[in-house]
């Protein structure tokens, strides 16, 4: 592992963590005695979407690690499908603890970050105290949703645009002009900062390899989570709908809560890092009895 004093101005550092053959940029704030919080990212941001919310844990004494995920790391983004199974994205995860001696943590995950979050939760439930999912549903109830509700089905359908060959062409014409209007609560300032590192060669047909790898089969399986967690769910969310956002607690079996934030969107950790951080310590402090 190799580290680096230079980067983002509110992290106290970034370094390099080398898993087998990939190599991975993370973000760290807060003291090195602090409980470990990871916090993974959603698409099509990065580990910059949790700036403000990790000031804020490493203000209440947490040791902060913010991942930018396989495909988002520029020596961690190997090339086909295959490379971005859930297997794969939820290992890197485990594979990241052990290489930075974090026996357990808080786990924290964004939209894609999410998905991943609940597998590695779920999987691997004796190395997280905790689970807070940040808009993304629990992968089954979001099979229920999308078999029960219409709605839900629609908001689902940029899905296959994303899983086209030639999807990171069309996403990145006309300065971005598709995954701008997807994005259009975003600050234009913030989208650039994102849309930078998703222009690195390479780099977005990564990122869309996690929806071309993914399917319903790899829901279908997945169990109840085991461990302490909170859902925090923005009311006017374009992708996940409010039937799988009530049905996620049948799929937790330890202390559950649904934060719903209302007036809020998707981009939750960019756009309202208070009540978030607020729900995330508010479920680590329940944990260590606080």
């Amino acid at each position: 592992m190799s580290e680096s004093k230079s980067g983002l101005d509110e992290w106290r550092e970034t370094r390099t963590v080398t898993i087998d053959d990939l190599t991975f940029d993370v973000a760290t704030a807060g003291p090195d005695d602090g409980a470990p919080v990871m916090l993974l990212h959603g698409f099509p941001e990065s580990n910059a979407q949790w700036r403000s919310v990790a000031a804020q844990l490493a203000d209440a004494g947490h040791r902060v690690i913010a991942p930018n995920l396989r495909g988002y790391s520029s020596a961690a983004r190997p090339q086909g499908a295959e490379n971005y199974s859930i297997d794969e994205l939820a290992g890197d995860v485990i594979g990241l603890l052990g290489a930075l001696d974090i026996e357990g943590a808080h786990l924290v995950g964004h939209d894609w970050g999410g998905t991943i979050g609940w597998f590695a939760a779920i999987r691997h439930p004796e190395r997280f105290a905790t689970y807070t999912a940040v808009s993304t549903a629990h992968p089954k109830a979001m099979l229920d949703a999308i078999a029960t509700d219409e709605s839900q089905r629609d908001a689902m359908q940029y899905i296959k645009a994303f899983r086209e060959p030639d999807a990171a062409e069309h996403l990145m014409a006309d300065d971005w002009r598709q995954l701008r209007e997807g994005c259009d609560d975003l600050p234009r300032a913030t989208f650039d900062e994102h849309a930078r590192l998703l222009a690195e060669p390479g780099a977005l047909d990564a990122a869309l390899n996690y929806y071309r790898a993914y399917g319903p089969r790899d829901a279908a399986d997945l169990g109840p989570c085991t461990i302490p967690t909170t859902y925090v769910w923005g009311a006017d969310d374009f992708a996940f709908g409010r039937t799988a956002a009530h049905l996620t607690h049948a799929y937790v079996d330890a202390p559950y809560r649904l934060v719903e934030l209302e007036n809020t969107g998707h981009w939750i950790s960019d756009l309202h890092p208070e009540p978030l951080a607020a729900a995330i310590l508010e479920r680590i402090d329940e944990a260590h009895g606080r």
